[in-house]
């Protein structure tokens, strides 16, 4: 048994051996051929992931620019803002021709803002910059100037405000001493006054005084409806006053009496308008608006008597006490 074993395995032990071999060149291709697969996925893999990244760096870095692009064009629209500011706060207080070089850096920078590059909004930002600090150092020298101005000004006027006191308290003094001086004169007036005033009194009392008395009235009719009405009078209480041009004939109103030698003697007033009748007519009232007066004067021979200012009427001494002045005919309009 032992013996044919041996002898099986000489005989297949070559075969095995030879099998192994085989089996050994066979995985060893399929090895080989695998690792190149592997090589050449790995390339590709590579490859892929270099170009990816490059196409995200390159995204990356135009969204940045865009990002620095807004960034820019805002800082420019602030610088703009700025700007003009600084060019209305200018008008009256510097050149005109930093004023305009401001105004240039302005468009040009609005411009670039609009539709420039970065470079282009930054160039023309520092030309803003520069223009702006010109205009806003000329406007601070304008500002001081104005100030000292204002400062010596103020201070001229608190000198002369100083000075008018001084003399104002030279002139109280001596305005003291002169009150004094006139209340001692008065001391001594004081007797002579008294016997003037009274001698005067008693001259006046001397005069004899007469009264103008008198009316002036108006007279027309109202006509129911149709304008043109001259006075409106109340048919219960009786009081009535005019219209239309002789609206300057109404309670109040001033008498002027002169001497016959045209000097006023005596003022008074009109009273309250009467009426002295009302009779109803076909296109509706006629009726009397009449104004009394009474003037105390100095006993004359004639006299010259005047309501507002429509003219002097010449009176007797005879007839003072019953003196009748008239306006002529006007319409009248009446409340009942």
């Amino acid at each position: 048994m032992l013996s044919s074993m041996k002898t099986f395995l000489r005989a297949t032990t070559p075969r095995v051996v030879l099998a192994v071999s085989l089996l050994v060149l066979l995985m060893g291709g399929v090895v080989a051929s695998a690792s190149a697969h592997l090589a050449t996925f790995d390339r590709s893999s590579v490859a892929q992931g270099a170009q990816g990244r490059r196409a995200a760096l390159t995204t990356t870095r135009a969204q940045q620019a865009a990002a620095a692009h807004l960034t820019a064009q805002a800082a420019g629209t602030v610088l703009v803002a700025a700007g003009a500011a600084d060019l209305d706060a200018a008008v009256g207080k510097v050149d005109q021709a930093s004023r305009a070089a401001l105004a240039g850096a302005l468009e040009r920078l609005r411009t670039a803002v609009k539709a420039g590059t970065d470079r282009e909004i930054s160039a023309a930002s520092t030309i803003v910059v520069r223009a702006g600090q010109v205009v806003r150092g000329a406007a601070a020298a304008h500002d001081a100037e104005q100030t000292r101005i204002a400062t010596q000004a103020a201070a001229a006027r608190t000198a002369a405000a100083a000075s008018a006191a001084q003399a104002a308290a030279q002139a109280a003094a001596a305005a003291a001493a002169q009150a004094q001086a006139a209340r001692t004169a008065a001391l001594g007036d004081a007797a002579r006054a008294s016997a003037i005033a009274q001698a005067a009194q008693t001259a006046a009392a001397a005069v004899p005084m007469i009264d103008i008395v008198g009316t002036i009235s108006g007279t027309g009719a109202q006509l129911t409806g149709a304008p043109g009405s001259t006075f409106e009078a109340n048919r219960t209480t009786g009081q009535c006053h005019l219209l239309g041009a002789d609206a300057d004939i109404a309670t109040g109103t001033n008498v002027t009496v002169d001497d016959d030698h045209s000097v006023i003697v005596g003022t008074g007033t009109l009273a309250a308008g009467k009426t002295t009748s009302i009779q109803p007519t076909v296109d509706g009232y006629a009726g009397t608006c009449q104004f009394g007066f009474t003037v105390a004067v100095p006993d004359g021979n004639s006299f010259q008597v005047e309501v507002a200012h429509r003219g002097k009427v010449a009176v007797s001494r005879t007839n003072a006490g019953a003196v009748s002045l008239s306006l002529g005919t006007s319409t009248a309009a009446t409340q009942g």
